[in-house]
């Protein structure tokens, strides 16, 4: 058996020719298209939306064009595939440290969902997208990976400690708790 061991890099320098996203793997989501076939798209660019929470959107995960848009019965999107091509990604408005600080509950919501962030965070306990319209009583965040081959999470924690501790500033917003 050969091969190259799992890197413990967050950031691994892969290329492929194309990448595909399935909505029917979140669950219970359904998904309106707001790209179509042969659209070009950029890293982070909203591709569709749920239509039970209209301002939760999933984004691009390569830059490239829309090769393909799957269906299955029912007209359900089962594959979105995009050529890639180079790393290009949607830039979006950056803030400094104390602006973070001063962010209010809103501020936060409303940069989480333009960024297309959002999907990332999930409800107990079904692991379901969250609502952005619900206030949660808590937020966990877990440093700990148990998928097969996954990175060392305190490794890349504590190689950017300040990052990691303002992100969990401006999440702490988002709840009373």
């Amino acid at each position: 058996m050969s091969g190259v061991p799992p890197s413990n890099s967050a950031v691994a320098d892969i290329k492929s020719a194309s990448v595909s996203l399935m909505p029917t793997q979140f669950r219970g989501v359904k998904p309106k298209l707001i790209v179509k076939e042969g659209d070009k798209v950029k890293i982070g660019q909203a591709l569709f939306f749920d239509k039970t929470k209209t301002d939760v959107k999933w984004p691009s995960p390569a830059n490239g064009i829309i090769k393909e848009i799957q269906y299955g019965p029912r007209r359900v999107i089962e594959k979105i595939e995009i050529s890639s091509e180079g790393n290009e990604g949607i830039k979006h408005k950056t803030f400094t440290k104390d602006e973070i600080k001063s962010f209010d509950k809103d501020t936060v919501l409303e940069y989480i969902l333009e960024s297309n962030l959002f999907p990332l965070i999930r409800q107990r306990p079904f692991n379901k997208v969250a609502d952005p319209a619900t206030l949660p009583r808590d937020i966990f965040i877990s440093g700990y990976n148990t998928a097969p081959l996954s990175i060392e999470l305190h490794q890349i924690i504590e190689e950017s400690k300040e990052d990691f501790q303002l992100g969990l500033t401006a999440l702490s917003k988002l709840t009373t708790g």
